[in-house]
């Protein structure tokens, strides 16, 4: 786990991040506001040069669609996936927690997303 703030022993700072820990982790998980709009040219401070077809990127940011992060990973033929099926996947719980209304179609419906 990275952070622009170290919290815990787990985390590390995004500076620390280098090409051999990306080479050793393919999945790279945008959890900041970096990119939403309206700031939508900024990205995580990470080294993208070793990103690649065999990395996996998902972005917790929707808007915009494609952000910066994703634009990259786009580029390098990676695997990407943003944050619009999770807000789905959260609303349809919530449904069924407040209203006792689930509706299971809707995971199929995100895989085709």
């Amino acid at each position: 786990m990275a952070s622009r703030n170290q919290y815990t022993r787990y985390c590390i700072f995004y500076s620390e991040i280098d090409i051999n820990l990306i080479n050793n982790y393919n999945t790279i998980i945008n959890c900041t506001p970096l990119g939403t709009y309206p700031n939508i040219n900024i990205c995580p401070n990470i080294p993208y040069l070793k990103i690649s077809n065999k990395s996996y990127l998902y972005d917790l940011v929707y808007n915009p669609k494609d952000t910066l992060f994703i634009k990259i990973g786009k580029k390098k033929g990676s695997i990407i996936n943003n944050g619009i099926n999770m807000l789905y996947l959260q609303a349809n719980l919530s449904w069924k927690i407040w209203y006792q209304i689930f509706d299971s179609s809707i995971y199929e419906r995100i895989l085709q997303i």
